[in-house]
């Protein structure tokens, strides 16, 4: 073979595996089984954990885990509770716990959703609604105007939530 020849198939090669490998971390970091796979939330992690504190598809025998970007605990609500609360008549909070930049809150909503609220590292508020333990990927269409429950339950005055609209 030519030496051109061997060099053009070297480095098609080298970018095949780049390529492949790229495509593999991609999977590890966003298939974890957490919640929010395309929310940042300050760098937390939401999941739905089975009794021994896996991520599941379901919080049966678990609750719902909040850990932060070192996969600490910061916050954890039994199943027992959610199955107390089912759905309320009025927002009630599930949980409340000090993370690393305010005040965390874990809410049910009265549509059956579930709402954490927070501060991010940027000192800015995010509230991150999902329903069951069903992962929250990126939209595949042009957004839509989605209206947002804010908890009737007070949060302290570090992490007040507001509706506001998301960027476009």
């Amino acid at each position: 073979m030519k030496r051109s020849t061997i060099v053009t198939f070297s480095s098609l090669c080298l970018i095949i595996i780049a390529s492949v490998m790229l495509v593999q971390v991609g999977m590890a970091a966003s298939g974890d089984g957490r919640i929010n796979e395309v929310d940042h939330l300050g760098g937390l992690a939401v999941y739905c954990v089975d009794a021994h504190m896996n991520p599941a598809s379901a919080y049966n025998a678990g609750g719902i885990r909040v850990l932060d970007g070192n996969g600490d605990e910061v916050l954890f609500v039994t199943h027992e509770t959610i199955v107390e609360v089912d759905i309320p008549e009025t927002n009630t909070l599930l949980g409340e716990a000090n993370a690393a930049y305010g005040t965390l809150a874990l809410y049910r909503l009265t549509s059956g959703e579930f709402q954490i609220n927070g501060v991010d590292e940027f000192s800015k508020l995010f509230e991150f609604i999902w329903r069951e333990c069903t992962p929250v990927r990126a939209a595949r269409s042009a957004p839509t105007a989605y209206s947002t429950a804010i908890p009737s339950t007070a949060i302290p005055p570090t992490a007040v939530p507001t509706t506001t609209a998301l960027p476009v």
